[in-house]
């Protein structure tokens, strides 16, 4: 199947969309803190269990609707389908919450007084709490990759684009859900007003999905492909990219705990961190589309860019440790307001972390060019390296934050 004229006129619209779904997605992310802060009565707990939650998800749904949409011929339609989905989630999730909350731990932990043990049965209960719209989640990002790279020349391009406006929505996602819309609206509106987003989300991709099919006089057919056995590329890259996402958590959690005792533990230093850190791999995925998705790459490329990410990443921890004599020192007789001091704390996390970040988003554009120079099967390959880069990150996150 190749991609029609009519779909050309709808791709601005499309990246929008995926824009406003990615910025959805990290309001919940943050918000979901909020909610399980109050649980885990622990910031870095409850951070690290929503992001393991988040991950989970995401590389569940990323490998099975990517392997699935290779058998549906309407992946636009698909993906409006899943944002309704998550959506209806979402304006159903504080009822889910309060159902969690009065869940009696004491059943399967009678004269249990064991804080890892307690902790680890609320990280199950919460997994099973978000294990679905998380899912939906993983899965936009192979079907609405499939809607754009099949039948286009620059792959590259287009997957540096759309992973970069996904990012740099969540971006904005984490600024709203961690510092305005909670002031603004208050937690559980907030949530309201994402769930609706994220059905009008769907509802324009189902409509844009229908005026395609008109405009073209037919409905797209899905064109049998026979399957292939996974390339030598494929292999390598989902192995290292299961690696670099273990290291990548593992940098952001550690970096969220050291820059926490320098900044403070409140949750507006883990907004700017995580705000910056996105900001980097959104800003690292352009960069790519722009320098390197029109030509052909090898694994070579791939290879620097992760050797980049370990030079980078190391150089930062040294220069934690000289932070907070120049904060004393020189940042905090000077009395910022608040609005300030935010500003200079973003410019503290940008100038440790932002480089070695910009690397890391490069590296998913980069293993999705090279392994989609064959178009069959386009949606296992994608899924399969999104979702196995994001079991890395579970078992980073999951490792580095409680062990």
């Amino acid at each position: 199947m190749k991609i029609k004229r009519a779909d050309d006129r709808f791709r601005l619209l499309v990246l929008g969309l995926f824009t406003a779904s990615g910025f959805t997605a990290l309001i919940y992310q943050t918000l979901w803190t909020r909610y399980f802060k109050l649980v885990f009565g622990s910031t870095s707990l409850a951070v690290t269990t929503v992001v393991c939650t988040f991950m989970a998800g995401l590389a569940l749904g990323s490998y099975f609707f990517g392997k699935g949409v290779d058998r549906y011929p309407r992946p636009l339609r698909l993906y409006g389908m899943m944002e309704v989905a998550i959506g209806i989630y979402a304006l159903m999730f504080p009822l889910l919450y309060w159902i969690l909350g009065a869940f009696p731990l004491e059943l399967f932990l009678p004269g249990e007084d064991s804080f890892l043990a307690r902790s680890l049965l609320r990280f199950l209960l919460t997994l099973v709490l978000l294990i679905v719209p998380t899912s939906l989640m993983g899965g936009t990002f192979p079907v609405i990759c499939k809607f754009f790279l099949l039948g286009t020349k620059h792959r590259g391009v287009w997957a540096g684009r759309l992973y970069s406006l996904n990012t740099f929505g969540g971006v904005f996602g984490v600024i709203c859900g961690g510092l305005f819309f909670p002031i603004w609206f208050g937690i559980q509106s907030s949530l309201l007003i994402a769930g609706l987003l994220n059905i009008l989300v769907g509802v324009l991709s189902i409509g844009a999905s229908r005026r395609i099919e008109q405009e073209t006089g037919q409905q797209q057919k899905l064109e049998e492909i026979p399957a292939i056995a996974p390339s030598k590329h494929l292999r390598l890259l989902s192995a290292a990219l299961l690696l670099s996402g273990m290291a990548a958590l593992s940098y952001e959690i550690l970096w969220v705990r050291m820059l926490g005792i320098i900044l403070g533990s409140s949750i507006y230093a883990f907004t700017l961190i995580l705000a910056i850190y996105l900001t980097g791999i959104a800003l690292g995925s352009r960069l790519y589309a722009h320098y390197f998705g029109r030509g052909r790459v090898s694994v070579f490329l791939f290879a620097i860019l992760e050797l980049s990410i370990g030079f980078l990443a190391l150089l930062t921890f040294p220069l934690v440790n000289e932070l907070p004599y120049w904060i004393a020192r020189y940042i905090n007789p000077l009395n910022f307001s608040f609005l300030a001091t935010q500003f200079l704390h973003s410019g503290v996390i940008g100038t440790l972390i932002l480089t070695a970040a910009v690397m890391m988003g490069a590296t998913i554009p980069c293993a999705i060019q090279i392994v989609t120079a064959d178009e069959r099967n386009l949606g296992y390959r994608l899924g399969v390296l999104y979702s196995m880069n994001t079991v890395g990150a579970i078992i980073g996150a999951f490792l580095t934050g409680f062990f």
